[in-house]
């Protein structure tokens, strides 16, 4: 296997993840638990607050049940710790090489492979081709080009600010839970990373159309004024936060194709996700252990190992994307519907909104089998 890299080296760079049980489980069967363990963060619950009034609405129970439910804990990961260890695992391996500094221009396909080229001259030829290159992929543009129809990334009205900060010292046993605070216009989320030396905290806002520049760093005077009415917890990691990360969200067509040919797109390339479930990275793993599976039969066709992966991968993905929807309605509700909301939460409980997602959790890609043909 050759990585196309379009940076000049692999960066340990962006914030705060969360991986659910069957993301774990991904990364255990790549051999990275191991490398992992000592410095996830495993919380013990996700506690959902309101911003208005700050009180608790319910407590959705993770640790030591959840890993029992599941077979697998529930993690928090700087993204830099998981970028180091999947390095170091390409590193380690004979069969992969790197080069960096490409981005994928033009593609040529025949009967005996493709080959991609970038705007330097340079060009590789393989097998099939596997765009892992994020929501603005250019392996996106090249094969939708190539086929004539492309789709468009569309702004979402929701801007996601980020921001690493070290480890608070007053905010008492809630520093073990994934704390996620639901308002009418807002939410936000924090957790601990880096075996709960720092503290990963994620503001998502309605914001008008205009405001849909990419990433930029965000105005921390701007975010102390906008939350000063918040409650005082989230305030006070506000305003112990260095810098903000502005991240505008995007969306391309659900029924965009994943494959054309001997090209298969993967993780935001295919299927960017909003952050209201938090399934990003999760569903960019399941993604990578479904192609290699894939690729692991003998005798397989390029395009038919591409095929199946979409047709394994596609109603699962397309589930998390409409599960995602409804968490953006319902965390940004307000008025009466709030009301009904919270009451239902602390109806059902913890513990059976914590079911209401097994089949999400519960998921094992690790275990599934490629359709015989």
């Amino acid at each position: 296997m050759h990585i196309l890299e379009s940076r000049d080296a692999f960066h340990e760079t962006g914030a705060g993840l969360q991986l659910g049980p069957h993301a774990v489980k991904v990364l255990v069967a790549l051999g990275l638990g191991d490398v992992l363990k000592p410095i996830a963060s495993a919380p013990a619950d996700i506690l959902i607050r309101g911003l208005e009034s700050g009180k608790p609405i319910c407590r959705i129970p993770l640790g030591a049940r959840a890993e029992a439910r599941y077979g697998a804990p529930y993690w928090c990961l700087h993204r830099q710790d998981l970028h180091r260890a999947l390095a170091g695992a390409v590193a380690a391996s004979p069969r992969i090489t790197a080069t960096f500094g490409f981005r994928a221009g033009r593609l040529a396909e025949d009967s005996d492979g493709i080959r991609v080229s970038d705007d330097k001259g340079r060009s590789f030829e393989g097998q099939g081709l596997i765009g892992a290159d994020g929501l603005w992929s250019s392996t996106r543009r090249a094969m939708e080009s190539d086929a004539g129809s492309p789709s468009q990334a569309r702004f979402s009205g929701y801007v996601a600010w980020r921001t690493v900060l070290a480890k608070p010292m007053d905010q008492g046993s809630d520093l073990g839970s994934v704390s996620l605070w639901l308002g009418a216009d807002a939410h936000a989320v924090h957790y601990p990373v880096a075996a709960g030396r720092l503290f990963n905290l994620v503001v998502v806002r309605r914001e008008p159309p205009g405001m849909e520049d990419y990433e930029q760093i965000g105005d921390r005077d701007a975010m102390l004024e906008d939350t000063a009415r918040w409650p005082r917890p989230v305030r006070d990691l506000v305003a112990a936060a260095p810098d903000w990360r502005r991240w505008p969200l995007f969306l391309c067509d659900e029924g965009s194709a994943w494959y054309s040919g001997r090209v298969l797109l993967a993780g935001d390339a295919a299927h960017p996700l909003l952050p209201f479930l938090a399934q990003g990275a999760a569903m960019a793993l399941e993604d990578a252990w479904a192609i290699g599976r894939a690729l692991g039969q003998p005798d397989r066709l390029i395009e038919a190992a591409w095929r199946d992966v979409e047709q394994l991968r596609l109603p699962r993905v397309r589930r998390v994307v409409r599960a995602s929807a409804r968490n953006a309605q319902s965390f940004h509700l307000s008025g009466p519907l709030r009301l009904a909301r919270d009451a239902a939460m602390r109806m059902m409980g913890g513990d059976r909104l914590l079911s209401a997602y097994d089949w999400l959790y519960g998921h094992a890609e690790t275990e599934h089998r490629a359709p015989a043909r």
